[in-house]
């Protein structure tokens, strides 16, 4: 063999052997374009990002609902709240008329406010409050009291008031978070204040209707405008130990205080059985109510505004 015969038969070997590596070489290339589309589902890929948004959108969205002022009230916690109230006493007459009180000129139901303040604890539905709070118990008007001759019909005139200190139960029906009813039951103790004047009472003309105080004593009236001889006991009661006849006491001094016929109670309670609340909680800061109750004398209205805490 000639040595360029050599020279070609060793390019024809070396030719055919590149051609296989070329090939070879070339399947990454190809196969660029699958690993590609891999990628779109590794790690930190687009997919997976989008994931990590929702769920970090998803905390985010419940740690948003608890901003401080959610009404939304949570089990096993404790709310403090404290406020000022203020109610209407409506005093109708059939308390009186039961323990056998007349009215000879008709009765004008008296309406008296109530102002004050209050504690409120509350846990899982469950209210405890504390209320301080003064009570008018205003009146004026004409009674004769039970077996009492017509004679003793007297004009009264009550400035008097009850301070009182009241502990309430109730338990919520939740509506909403923001609304629910309170029902319940309390019991109120308090001092009486104020000044009651008891004074001798005239019909005209003896017709048992018309009723009107007298200026002063007169005998030709009769029983009607007695002399002042109901006097004070030694013990300073108006009780029957004296000698009745008329009461002046605007001249004589206002009624006293004592437990008995004829005194005024120093000591007055009242039991609210039930009472309703309408419970308003526009933040988580912020109480209103709306309340009713029957206190068995009468029947109470108002409402109230607490902070909390």
């Amino acid at each position: 063999m000639t040595r360029i015969a050599s020279l070609s038969l060793l390019t024809a070997l070396v030719l055919s052997l590149a051609a296989p590596r070329a090939s070879a070489q070339a399947t990454p290339a190809e196969d660029a374009p699958t690993a590609t589309a891999t990628d779109e589902t590794a790690p930190g890929s687009d997919t997976q990002l989008s994931d990590e948004q929702a769920l970090l959108e998803e905390q985010t969205t419940v740690e948003r609902r608890d901003d401080g002022i959610d009404p939304h009230e949570e089990e096993n916690r404790d709310y403090f709240f404290v406020g000022a109230l203020a109610r209407a006493l409506v005093l109708p007459s059939y308390p009186f008329e039961v323990g056998g009180v007349a009215f000879p000129n008709g009765y004008d139901v008296p309406v008296n406010g109530a102002v004050g303040a209050y504690f409120n604890y509350r846990r899982n539905g469950f209210n405890i409050q504390v209320e301080v709070f003064y009570q008018g118990m205003g009146w004026n008007g004409f009674l004769r009291g039970e077996n009492d001759p017509i004679g003793e019909t007297e004009y009264i005139e009550s400035n008097l008031g009850v301070v009182y200190g009241w502990f309430g139960f109730s338990w919520s029906i939740p509506i909403a978070d923001w609304f629910a009813i309170e029902i319940g039951l309390g019991l109120g103790v308090g001092g009486v204040v104020g000044d009651l004047y008891r004074t001798e009472a005239i019909d005209a003309a003896g017709s048992g209707s018309n009723w009107m105080p007298c200026p002063g004593p007169d005998g030709a009236t009769g029983d009607r405008c007695e002399t002042p001889i109901e006097m004070p006991g030694s013990n300073g009661r108006l009780d029957n130990t004296r000698q009745r006849g008329g009461t002046y006491q605007h001249i004589t001094g206002a009624n006293p205080f004592y437990f008995g016929e004829g005194g005024v109670p120093p000591i007055f309670a009242t039991i609210d059985l039930p009472r309703v609340s309408f419970r308003f909680k526009p933040i988580r800061q912020i109480q209103i109510r709306v309340d009713t109750a029957f206190n068995g004398y009468g029947f109470s209205f108002g409402g109230s505004v607490g902070y909390g805490f």
